[in-house]
């Protein structure tokens, strides 16, 4: 016999806005803990009784609903989003009406939607999936769209502002800035945020980062990598699960083992990361001799994690090299899906400017890089990574930049000076396949051996490749290298070019932004 339910979406929106609006790495901490919060520890506070959600992360599944042993069963939850089945309308309402009251008490600027729509449960049926979608792509995009919108009259009678947000003050925090209602909100659950670090990713609270002024040497010009990662065709792999056709259990199963398992590649990849540079030999209280550790704290600190979206911040000599291992970890890892086991690829986008650069400047910059890495891809078939040294500050758009400083002229054409961006795997049919992390690698490790290269003449080398490949080709001719320039497997260049991309620009630049893992 049909049974009458009710499905449910919850979806938190502009999530990066919300975390990174803030220069201040206790308020992005505590930000991110309250978007987890959003689709995990309130949707489960809300719940009906007896659910399938004993903790924010574990959902039962020897439970089922259409078999009456659940008033509400969580589909999935992680990633800004979570799915729940009720078994009547009036659960669903007063579910909804405690998680946005909850919401908007404890999360002030926080973007909660929730849409729902009844669902006809037939012991036969395979349409379960396909309500999803429907429920996320149309009616949560509906709701967005004709949300409730107002302006809210801020600043009457005599007010003082937020030091932060510009929003009324409600009070200081412990250095004695004025803080907002938002900034009071994120303050209080940074602890709670280091916990999860520990129980998830097995970071100690002695280890933990808790401000921007723990990386680099202090009195020192000191920079920071702000990497942003996102995992390939993931939403592309839930669509495909709405359009297969499967039994409604069937689909519940399926759905929830690949988002248990997107969560978990993350969780290991970052884990392999962290573990790579603790393994880092420690010198006169330097990683490797370089990258001071201040008060026994980990150079490296996630600050967004739980589903394929990744965002860390780690010492900037350390970003590169922590984003290839990041990501060669999560290519090892594999995601459940009906066909069978797959591994993931990803594309990560990484900033490396100084420590009091703009915080949300430099997170935008990475996205942005990111998008581009995702260019040089085939399908998600690679994973991707591509970067900027903010050396001087981001006064211009990328595209602006990159025509402008990493262009050679040589008085008729213009040669591109950029390796990047890089693939993690090689392709032996594909022309670009010299374009890969281990050639580069290798390169800057070569380049980087002052016995073999003095620095003076990697530095007349930079300025030969500005002129172009055929002043490049007379510097190499004249040999001012004692040494011969470094080649790439399989391929060989007496100009400094492969194809249209310079093959030593890149390494020159980051020689001293790289310590290998």
């Amino acid at each position: 016999m049909p049974s009458e339910y009710t499905l449910v979406a919850v979806d938190v929106s502009g999530i990066q806005d919300y975390i990174f609006r803030s220069n201040n790495l206790k308020h992005q901490l505590g930000a991110s803990e309250l978007v987890r919060r959003a689709t995990s520890t309130w949707v489960r506070a809300h719940l009906p009784a007896p659910n399938n959600m004993p903790s924010d992360d574990k959902l039962l599944r020897d439970k089922h609903i259409e078999h009456g042993q659940l008033e509400a069963e969580v589909l999935y939850s992680g990633g800004g989003n979570a799915v729940i089945l009720f078994s009547d309308s009036e659960k669903a309402g007063n579910f909804i009406a405690g998680l946005t009251r909850t919401a908007l008490l404890n999360s002030p600027g926080l973007n909660v939607t929730v849409a729902h729509r009844p669902f006809t449960w037939r012991e036969d049926g395979n349409d379960l999936g396909a309500q999803v979608g429907e429920l996320l792509s149309t009616d949560l995009r509906r709701k967005k769209q004709s949300g409730f919108t107002h302006s809210e009259m801020l600043g009457l009678s005599v007010t003082a502002d937020c030091e932060f947000t510009g929003l009324p003050a409600v009070g200081w925090d412990d250095e004695g800035h004025r803080i907002s209602a938002e900034i009071k909100a994120k303050r209080a659950v940074v602890d709670a945020a280091n916990s999860r670090l520990k129980h998830e990713i097995g970071i100690s609270d002695q280890e933990c980062v808790l401000d921007f002024g723990d990386f680099g040497t202090e009195g020192e010009s000191s920079y920071i990598a702000v990497v942003h990662t996102d995992g390939n065709r993931i939403g592309k792999r839930f669509q495909a699960l709405t359009e297969l056709g499967l039994k409604n259990r069937d689909y519940i199963q399926a759905v929830r083992a690949l988002s248990q398992s997107v969560n978990e590649a993350a969780q290991e990849a970052l884990k392999t990361t962290v573990n790579a540079i603790r393994s880092l030999p420690l010198v006169d209280g330097k990683l490797a001799g370089v990258v001071p550790v201040q008060n026994g704290r980990l150079p490296f600190r996630p600050i967004v994690f739980g589903g394929d979206d990744v965002t860390f911040v780690c010492d900037g000599r350390l970003g590169l090299t922590a984003t290839a291992r990041y990501l060669e970890a999560f290519t090892h890892q594999t995601l459940d899906m009906p066909s069978g086991k797959e591994h993931p690829t990803a594309r990560a986008g990484i900033a490396i400017v100084k420590t009091h650069f703009p915080f949300g400047q430099a997170y935008h910059l990475a996205a942005e890089l990111a998008r581009l890495a995702k260019f040089f891809n085939d399908d998600g078939r690679y994973s991707t990574m591509d970067w900027h040294f903010g050396i001087n500050g981001v006064v211009s758009d990328l595209q602006t930049i990159r025509e402008r400083d990493y262009m050679a002229w040589d008085g008729q054409s213009a040669h591109l000076l950029l390796m990047r961006p890089l693939r993690l795997e090689s392709d032996s049919s594909d022309s670009f396949e010299w374009r890969t992390w281990s050639n580069f690698a290798q390169l800057v490790s070569e380049l980087q051996n002052e016995s073999k290269y003095p620095r003076n003449k990697v530095m007349a080398l930079r300025d030969a490749l500005r002129g172009g490949p055929e002043t490049t080709k007379r510097f190499i001719a004249a040999r001012l290298l004692e040494a011969q320039l470094p080649q790439i497997p399989s391929y060989t260049t007496d100009n400094g070019w492969i194809g249209g991309h310079c093959a030593y620009f890149d390494a020159i630049e980051a020689m001293e932004f790289f310590i290998p893992l």
